[in-house]
């Protein structure tokens, strides 16, 4: 992830891909500093996702919803994964 946002984004966000990996069976994670540096403060989040839908999350930004459930043959969670790559600027 490159930039999840602040403490409630990134939280927010880890709800979603928790949600969203149990759905799939992707893998994901959060990462919490120690208590005495930042007082146990997540500071990272993550999904590990298969091409097809990094790929689309790309084709995303410019083309419509239609053309990328067509295209890439996503179903409706790993199109919602896609959009959350583009939303909260994470890896491109």
């Amino acid at each position: 992830m490159l930039n999840g946002g602040n403490n409630q984004e990134l939280t927010e966000l880890y709800s979603k891909l928790t949600m969203l990996g149990f759905g799939t069976g992707l893998p994901f994670g959060s990462f919490y500093e120690d208590e005495q540096s930042l007082n146990s403060l997540m500071t990272c989040c993550g999904i590990v996702v298969p091409a097809k839908i990094y790929e689309a999350a790309e084709k995303t930004r410019v083309n419509s919803l239609l053309y990328q459930i067509t295209e890439f043959g996503l179903d409706a969670v790993e199109l919602e994964l896609a959009y959350l790559l583009n939303e909260y600027n994470l890896a491109r």
